[in-house]
């Protein structure tokens, strides 16, 4: 009988499985269950096989030739599945065919953070396999990610429906468009959004010139990650979405025509709290354009990215899931006023959607369910020039 080759002896399959057709996203405190798969066409001796499930993150970057580095465990737990009797190992002999290990784990029930990968570092949760081979040759192995899922509701964050608005006043001396004192102020419609909402922009321009009626606003979300090492910190911003809106407005003051932003489905939500190395934040910054090149205000607005819409029928119930975020009283952007009372700036959140109601272009975001706002409609939210870009 004709010795098997070395090739021969090898693992053909060697994989993992989770339950449930093979889900890989979980929760924490889930139990994450499945089996190790090994198919063989020969026998093979082999000592045990180990499993190790973990997950992590890490921070790692060269600045000024420095390195940079850190790396923080949420969990980290290994044991031996096959192959071990009594504390003892001894060969173990696997015959040909498909053979199954099962396993189970059970996730910290303790804030986790979402799967993210950047130059600057990651986080990552794996299973790993290891099938250990006699006379210490190298083992045959697998590593098998998975994904967590962490809810934020909104619905606990302070003063999260309220409109926010910003301001910027510059007096322009340059003879290429505009000379005089030129004011943008802008408001969305509230601080925090499930991916698939609008983000609702109005507000108005004054200037001192009227050579020009035409005016461009470009607003992009830009994902802010923040990586950390003992010896310092870097940071990434990142462009998620960008939209221009052009208009034309023939009278004083310019009033911008109300906008809407829809938020794409795959945004990672700001649930980093468990997490010591990497933090993620979000903003929307706003450029406005008045016939020239550069722009005459820029405006940022901090944004709560969650994955349960806050609503206004559901505010601060106590019995709703998710996570709570603690979050500073923020001031009041216009000295002296509040942005529901500013005298004509900009319109109520509520004006607007119900104006938006009365178009029949959008809808309602005042539905019972979370899950209702998910629907992108198939039509802009009002009027006007919206064109995406890939850079802002």
């Amino acid at each position: 009988m004709a010795v098997p080759s070395s090739y021969a002896l090898r693992v053909d399959v060697l994989d993992v499985i989770f339950a449930d057709n093979d889900r890989d996203l979980f929760r924490p405190g889930d139990t994450i269950q499945g089996f190790v798969r090994v198919v063989l066409q020969h026998k093979k001796s082999i000592l045990d096989i180990d499993i190790k499930v973990k997950g992590k993150s890490t921070t790692h970057w060269v600045k000024d030739d420095k390195t940079y580095s850190s790396t923080d465990y949420f969990f980290k737990d290994s044991w031996i599945l096959y192959g071990e009797v009594h504390g003892e190992q001894s060969p173990k002999t696997l015959s040909p065919g498909e053979h199954r290990f099962p396993f189970q784990y059970r996730l910290p029930d303790s804030p986790l953070p979402p799967t993210i990968r950047k130059r600057a570092g990651e986080v990552s949760f794996n299973v790993r396999v290891k099938i250990h081979r006699l006379n210490n040759k190298p083992p045959h192995k697998v590593k098998r990610q998975f994904h967590i899922h962490r809810d934020v509701d909104l619905n606990h964050v302070n003063h999260i429906l309220e409109p926010v608005i910003r301001e910027s006043t510059k007096t322009l001396t340059s003879c290429c468009c505009h000379v005089g004192q030129v004011t943008v102020t802008v408001a969305i419609d509230k601080g925090g959004y499930a991916p698939g909402e609008p983000i609702v922009l109005s507000g108005q321009v004054v200037d001192e010139d009227e050579s020009t009626d035409s005016y461009d606003i470009h607003a992009a979300l830009i994902q802010v990650t923040t990586f950390k090492s003992n010896e310092g910190t870097t940071t990434s911003r990142d462009v998620m979405i960008a939209s221009v809106m052009s208009g034309h407005v023939s009278c004083e003051p310019r009033r911008l025509s109300t906008q809407a932003i829809f938020l794409p489905r795959e945004l990672t939500p700001c649930a980093f709290q468990g997490c010591s190395n990497i933090s993620l934040d979000y903003e929307l910054e706003i450029k406005a354009y008045l016939g020239g090149t550069k722009p005459v205000a820029t405006l940022s607005f901090p944004v709560i990215i969650g994955t349960i819409p806050a609503l206004r029928n559901l505010h601060f119930q106590p019995h709703l899931r998710g996570d709570p975020i603690h979050l500073r009283p923020r001031p009041n952007d216009i000295e002296g006023q509040s942005a529901s009372t500013v005298n004509g700036l900009p319109p109520s959140y509520e004006s607007v959607m119900k104006e938006n109601q009365e178009l029949d272009v959008t809808p309602s975001i005042e539905k019972d369910t979370p899950s209702s706002l998910g629907s992108t409609p198939s039509s802009p939210l009002v009027q006007g020039d919206m064109k995406h870009y890939g850079v802002f």
